[in-house]
């Protein structure tokens, strides 16, 4: 089981897939969902990334 947020950040990158008429998720989509959640800009920046 994953958390509640993962799982929607999961969701958002399906959907990003989506819109882009793309057939599969990749990383550019993973990452697109990533910058949209918080926490996870903060573990970003934590790590160096501008």
């Amino acid at each position: 089981m994953i958390a509640k947020e993962l799982e929607a950040t999961f969701k958002l990158a399906v959907q990003e897939a989506r819109s882009r008429r793309h057939d599969m998720v990749c990383l550019e989509h993973l990452l697109f969902a990533f910058l949209r959640d918080a926490y996870a800009v903060e573990i970003l920046r934590n790590c160096g990334v501008d």
